[in-house]
């Protein structure tokens, strides 16, 4: 999140002269470059986020407002709970489980600064959960700034731990940016270089002697003691990606581009029968055997290469660009070649019309030569938001073809069609706000996993249709200084219609709720909010998880949030200068012997104490 200069507020950090008229760094000397905004011809000049708001969500799962599924541990599997539409129309492996966990390359921030500036970034959760993240970067030059940014996470074993320091998952990532202005030509360059690792030992979940007795065991929230059904199931996915994009202006208002994308995803999963499954066993787990009957070893490579060309320009309150685009797909694997080399060609554009700050009309459009498209169209203004997307894309190829120790298929699944509708209205009234949201998502020859663990299509016209929205209220305590109670809440009602309806899997009744009071300390001059966080999702029959294929798959035997549904959070953020402090009580509300489950067989993360602190270094 990035904080624009317009409306910045007085409690962020400001640059001031010392008496010696020695200039002391902050926020204000220091900008973002946000590709987005060149690519957009937006000049507006943008500044690093300095709100104490959700510090306290440091994981995808918390960040996303628990509208992903995990397995009850940060760094694991994630699949969308409202089955959110792709971003590509074109082949891409299937294999984005850990996709929520990184940063998109045309996402990364650049920077420009006066002084060097440093970040860190560190969380120490209970039951051996932490991550750091420090990052760098300096102006070597007025116009060319340098910098990186490395993450790494770790997580014990939340069940079936048998040993101290018994890894869950350890995720890595290196970022290295730079970005670089001519002094004298209108020509700028942005690149990064970024690699993710994620290694996780899975656990099959727990196990149990009566699986279908699971849900009335009272003993299944016991984690650390319950046995789990893998020992030695490991995941690997590992990405490499270099981004280039470059910008001259040929004249005002009027600019050539050009984008180059070079990437490398190595997703493999092993395991072996050594005395496998704390309670289970080794081929028990597995429901078949076509390699090996004592190890399975899989490995997947999927590598792209693109070149995108175009022209921005800007004509009084309309803004377009137009672009062509080539990509160059591979997937290879370890027992089969799912794909020969393949070159996709792409014509699209993008245009906006915008009125007076008071709406803006976007529409967009992406067309491959052998059909598929992607088009968007949105009205955005202060009263009303209105948006559709239709999108004609290609089923993974993972779901096309595959070959392991466990499974076997080769299909020609045609391509999945989609359309949605999202409407919103936002109504205000003294202090209280009101947000009513509809969205309609038909899907046609939808590719989804069955029950048998393997592709299936839902070639029939089905239909989501979700109605909620946001109600809001501000109950003052201090109204000159903004300070007081803050009500935020979310409700969406989902029903699914159609002949293939089953196929998917979203809960009827999702919420949201926060409460806490906002204001400063001592002065005025440390802001702090302290609350409760609450959610629930009634119960359903969400989707179980394969770890051979990183999938999530349908299944009818156990029902999540069952029972004790109502998970909530005591956050405590605060800022002290260029420090910001949280705690968190994770799950406070989760009783001795009870608890929920996230993904059958996947308990929620226990109830425990997390403490993390955000460092700003500008000199």
């Amino acid at each position: 999140m990035v904080a624009l200069l317009i409306g910045l507020p007085s409690s962020s950090f400001s640059q001031i002269l010392d008496d010696s008229t020695v200039l002391v760094y902050g926020p204000s000397t220091l900008n973002i470059i946000l590709e987005e905004n060149l690519k957009s011809n937006d000049k507006r000049l943008v500044f690093i986020d300095t709100l104490i708001g959700n510090l306290d969500r440091f994981t995808a799962y918390g960040r996303s407002d628990y509208k992903l599924q995990n397995l009850g541990n940060i760094g694991t599997a994630l699949f969308p709970v409202f089955y959110d539409l792709p971003n590509a129309i074109g082949a891409h492996a299937g294999y984005h489980a850990f996709d929520p966990l990184t940063t998109q390359p045309a996402a990364i921030q650049y920077y420009d600064t006066k002084s060097p500036f440093m970040k860190l970034n560190v969380v120490f959760g209970g039951k051996n959960r932490s991550l750091a993240n420090f990052s760098f970067t300096q102006n070597i030059q007025p116009d060319w700034n340098f910098g990186f940014e490395y993450y790494r996470s770790t997580a014990d074993k939340q069940i079936g731990t048998e040993t101290i320091n018994d890894r869950n998952v350890i995720n890595t990532v290196l970022n290295v940016h730079s970005s670089y202005r001519h002094p004298n030509k209108p020509y700028q360059v942005l690149f990064n270089l970024m690699s993710f690792n994620n290694d996780v030992d899975e656990t099959g979940g727990l196990y149990f002697d009566e699986v279908d007795s699971l849900i009335d065991k009272e003993d299944k929230f016991q984690y650390e003691n319950n046995s789990i059904f893998l020992e030695n199931a490991k995941v690997k996915d590992s990405r490499l990606t270099f981004h280039l994009y470059q910008q001259y202006d040929l004249f005002k208002n009027f600019q050539l581009y050009h984008q180059f994308d070079q990437g490398k995803q190595v997703n493999l999963f092993s395991d072996f029968n050594e005395n496998n499954g704390g309670g289970g066993d080794y081929k028990d787990y597995y429901d078949q055997f076509l390699i090996d009957q004592d190890s399975t070893y899989q490995k997947s490579s999927f590598r792209t290469l693109s070149n995108e060309v175009g022209l921005i320009g800007k004509l009084s309150s309309i803004f377009y660009r137009f672009y062509i685009k080539n990509r160059v797909v591979n997937h290879e694997a370890l027992y089969f070649n799912p794909m020969s080399r393949k070159v996709e060609n792409y014509l699209g554009g993008r245009v906006d019309f915008r009125w007076k700050e008071i709406f803006e009309i976007q529409g967009s459009a992406e067309l491959m030569q052998t059909g598929e498209y992607n088009f968007k169209g949105s009205l955005k203004s202060e009263l009303i938001n209105l948006e559709y997307k239709s999108m004609l894309y290609q089923p993974s190829l993972l779901k096309q073809r595959f070959f392991g120790n466990h499974y076997d298929w080769d299909h020609d699944f045609d391509n999945v069609f989609s359309n949605q509708i999202n409407g919103s209205l936002s109504l205000k009234w003294w202090q209280f706000q009101f947000i009513p949201k509809i969205s309609l998502t038909t899907y046609s020859n939808y590719v989804y996993f069955g029950q048998d663990k393997m592709p299936n299509v839902a070639a029939d016209a089905n239909l989501i249709s979700q109605l909620g929205g946001e109600i809001n209220l501000f109950l003052p305590t201090n109204k000159t200084l903004g300070y007081g109670f803050r009500f935020k809440n979310e409700v969406i009602f989902t029903e699914v219609s159609g002949g293939q309806s089953d196929a998917f899997r979203i809960p009827t009744t999702f919420l949201n709720m926060k409460a806490y009071w906002e204001g400063s300390w001592f002065n005025h001059t440390i802001p702090v909010q302290i609350g409760i966080d609450v959610h629930h999702k009634s119960a359903y029959y969400a989707n179980a998880y394969d770890p051979v294929t990183q999938q999530f798959y349908l299944q009818n035997d156990e029902k999540i949030f069952k029972g004790y549904s109502y998970p909530a959070n005591l956050f405590w953020n605060m800022r002290i200068e260029k420090v910001f402090l949280f705690i968190k009580s994770t799950h406070v509300s989760q009783p001795n012997d009870g608890g929920y489950f996230v993904t059958p067989k996947y308990p929620g993360q226990q109830r425990v104490l997390d403490f993390g602190f955000k460092w700003l270094f500008f000199d």
